[in-house]
């Protein structure tokens, strides 16, 4: 139980880096967006006579970058925002039998994906991915909720449940 404990802690942990990671690879990706865009507004308005409707263009861009770059920024500062997905894999697990987990990461499919790759032989179906600002507390919401058809009752780790993904 100790040894599974430390394996889902270090699980965990890498999980909250890679989504670190994703964070700062796009705010850096977003920057180099507003950087560009900045320098273009800045040549056009140095023009002697700047066309509005492009003016125009190049602040909408900036002003959604913006928003864009604050928003990376609330999601990584909020450690409980996340995507909350259901999946299922019929041809590994048979009929009837979901994992429902969560990740925090920006593109939630590369989590699905990564499941998929390393230990089945099959991809997972994605049945359900919501984001929440609270996914930790939804997922343990639906975890608390089916309990009782918990397939590794030993291990609450292991998040896979009886159920159809409905």
């Amino acid at each position: 139980a100790e040894r599974e404990l430390i394996r889902a802690q270090k699980e965990a942990a890498r999980e909250e880096e890679r989504a670190r990671r994703d964070f700062e690879r796009q705010k850096a990706k977003l920057l180099k967006e507003q950087a560009h865009y900045q320098a273009a507004y800045d040549r056009l308005l140095t023009q002697p006579d700047p066309d509005p409707v492009s003016v125009q263009q190049l602040r909408g861009e900036l002003v959604r970058l913006g928003a864009d770059i604050t928003a990376v920024e609330q999601r990584a500062a909020n450690t409980r925002a996340g995507y909350v997905y259901v999946i299922s894999n019929i041809g590994s697990f048979g009929d009837h039998i979901v994992k429902i987990g969560m990740t925090r990461r920006l593109e939630p499919m590369d989590r699905v994906r990564e499941l998929g790759d390393a230990s089945v032989p099959f991809r997972f179906d994605v049945h359900a991915l919501v984001f929440s600002d609270d996914a930790v507390g939804l997922e343990n919401q639906l975890h608390t909720a089916l309990a009782d058809r918990r397939v590794n009752k030993v291990n609450i780790q292991r998040e896979f449940f009886r159920a159809t993904p409905t």
